[in-house]
């Protein structure tokens, strides 16, 4: 990508920023914008001959890149939102990409869960080295039991971790910032994890909590998980188990149907999982 782009994605950030995007939402607009230049690049156009015809060979591109619908669907918007501020930069005219369809949301099934699902998930995880299979354990429980989104997973701190015996509490920031009661099963599966931190880094830990494996045999550490590197941990899991297709959102509403079980009330459950309006869990209640 050339330096313009790139000082223009960084211009483009600042301006989501100013305008009070949540993190996330910087992140991924800025994620879509730039894979968005990279495509034009390959095809040889430049940002001021970019028109419908232009947007319908991205979306053709996506689709055989096999993303998923939902995931196109993403994209265009987030490109979209960077012409709209190149427009207002003056810099292009984005009214040929205006005109571009936003694809359809698509609505997947609520999956329903039977009672071995949990435990035959963290039988898939690979048992070496011990801790990143500890590591793991502790990342699955926090999804699929917890209900935690995929980034508030990967900037989860040691120091918002506090444990007491059985009992263990743990400090979520971000845009849906609360402070939630552990599971016994992930407060475990939490402490497991930290005492094998602490044995193998030797001090008290008080960086990030999830950090990332690297080369054949995961032999390589390093200091923060990303966001890709915990899509490829779920996307492992389903390769070993094609009949369950396995993503965040899906073991977020498995963390629905056990705090169901739990015997929460459905207010109980959205401050749990930092939830704003009923939406899905309704469902899992009818």
């Amino acid at each position: 990508m050339s330096l313009k782009n790139d000082q223009s994605l960084r211009d483009f950030r600042e301006f989501l920023l100013k305008n009070g995007k949540a993190p996330s939402t910087i992140d991924s607009y800025t994620r879509d914008a730039a894979h968005f230049l990279r495509f034009i690049s390959s095809i040889k156009r430049e940002i001021c001959q970019i028109d419908n015809s232009v947007m319908t060979l991205f979306n053709e591109h996506l689709i055989e890149s096999r993303h998923r619908p939902n995931s196109i669907r993403r994209k265009v918007i987030g490109t979209k939102q960077y012409f709209r501020y190149l427009t207002i930069q003056r810099k292009e005219d984005a009214s040929s990409v205006e005109k571009a369809l936003i694809p359809e949301r698509v609505e997947t099934k609520i999956p329903s869960f039977p009672s071995e699902f949990f435990p035959a998930l963290l039988e898939r995880v690979s048992p070496l080295p011990k801790i990143k299979m500890l590591r793991d354990r502790a990342i699955l429980h926090l999804l699929a039991l917890e209900g935690l989104k995929a980034n508030e997973v990967i900037n989860l701190l040691w120091k918002c971790y506090l444990s007491e015996s059985w009992l263990g509490s743990l400090k979520i920031f971000g845009v849906k910032s609360r402070t939630i009661e552990l599971h016994p099963e992930t407060n475990s599966a939490l402490l497991s994890y930290q005492q094998e931190f602490i044995a193998q880094r030797g001090h008290q830990p008080r960086e990030r909590m999830m950090i990332a494996f690297k080369g054949q045999k995961s032999h390589i550490i390093l200091p923060q998980l990303t966001r890709h590197g915990l899509k490829h941990f779920l996307y492992e899991l389903e390769k070993n188990n094609r009949s369950q297709q396995m993503n965040s959102e899906i073991l977020r509403h498995h963390a629905m149907e056990f705090q169901i079980f739990l015997g929460k009330s459905p207010e109980e459950i959205m401050t749990h999982l930092g939830l704003r309006q009923p939406g899905k869990l309704r469902k899992h209640l009818i």
